[in-house]
């Protein structure tokens, strides 16, 4: 992460004076900018086109591909997630002038989306390893890696593996877990014949869904949903407002950038 550790102050710039900064109720400092918090998040749509589930091949196929990582900043009640990407290439099909100014900025990371949560703390790693102890598994016996832009999911999720393969899917945020949530009981893995994990999320986490399942019904998604497959219906994602995005310029291919935010509300107890 030692790549991305110079765009502090580019961070506390766009969130401070950007469309974020209406949105939370102090400035952010350096001292809330924590680089070691970071998640290094793989984008990847085409991974279950491939048939793989060995860890080699999945870790190798994520690796060979673009990532971006998201910093989270923790403020009392609200989160912000900062995407941190890169321009890797430029189209020929836009115009001279935006090719000029991505020239600039191609090898180069910069400062990306922005997104506010009001909830006090959206922790990837820590609802993973909430989810598996939910449902009787050791987290320590497993690895994992955080994916995004998978057909019919788009959020981040963790693949989960064992010594040998890929095992399970586990949405790492509510935006992946919508995903999910409507037919696809049969998705889940289940720790014993009497009890389902859509049972056992009392303290936090979500389901654990396994690999192959998900990767089969992904193949006949919708754009939102996990369409088709295993009889799961598309679901449109609850409690989502305003979205204040920063997009980059590689993704839309544009001399300018459009600054949205995504806001989720939190989930009465």
């Amino acid at each position: 992460m030692e790549e991305i550790t110079h765009l502090k102050d580019e961070i506390i710039e766009q969130v401070n004076h950007g469309g974020p900064g209406a949105e939370i109720g102090r400035e952010i400092s350096e001292d809330d900018i924590d680089f070691n918090r970071a998640y290094k998040v793989y984008s990847n749509s085409e991974l279950f086109n491939d048939n793989i589930s060995s860890k080699k091949d999945i870790e190798k196929t994520l690796k060979n591909g673009s990532y971006v990582w998201e910093i989270p900043i923790f403020l009392d009640d609200t989160t912000i997630l900062v995407d941190i990407d890169k321009v890797t290439s430029i189209s020929d099909d836009i115009p001279e002038d935006v090719q000029e100014t991505l020239k600039k900025k191609l090898g180069k990371w910069t400062v990306g989306a922005i997104y506010v949560y009001d909830e006090p703390s959206i922790n990837y790693q820590k609802n993973v390893e909430i989810s598996l102890s939910n449902t009787g598994l050791a987290s320590d016996s497993y690895n994992y890696e955080f994916v995004r832009g998978l057909p019919g999911i788009r959020y981040a999720v963790a693949i989960v593996f064992d010594d040998q393969k890929a095992r399970f899917i586990i949405p790492a945020e509510a935006s992946a877990a919508a995903a999910f949530q409507s037919g696809s009981e049969a998705m889940e893995y289940i720790a014993s014949p009497s009890e389902t994990t859509s049972k056992s999320h009392k303290n936090g986490g979500f389901p654990v869904y396994n690999f192959e399942d998900v990767a089969e019904a992904s193949k006949h998604s919708s754009s939102i949903g996990l369409g088709g497959g295993i009889g799961i219906k598309p679901y449109k994602a609850p409690n989502i407002g305003l979205i204040y995005l920063t997009i980059s310029l590689a993704a839309i291919g544009l001399a300018g950038t459009a600054v949205l935010i995504k806001k989720h509300t939190k989930k009465s107890s």
